[in-house]
Formats: C-alpha cells, structure tokens, sequence
C-alpha cells in the first residue's frame, strides 16, 4: 500500500493528510 510494502489486511484507514491532520507511527514496535 503507498509507497512501503504492506499487507493490505493491516491498513485501518486510505485517505490523505488533509489541514490539520497527523500521522503517528511506531518504529520500535513497527506499528
């Protein structure tokens, strides 16, 4: 999925980043 390889089965929620909005991830606990 985008531009990492990715199990589809993961993803929670598609859409863009839009005003305002924020992407949390993970890295130690890869989530």
């Amino acid at each position: 999925v985008g531009v990492l390889p990715m199990d589809e089965s993961k993803v929670i929620m598609k859409g863009r980043l839009g005003p305002g909005m924020m992407i949390s991830v993970d890295l130690i606990n890869g989530e």
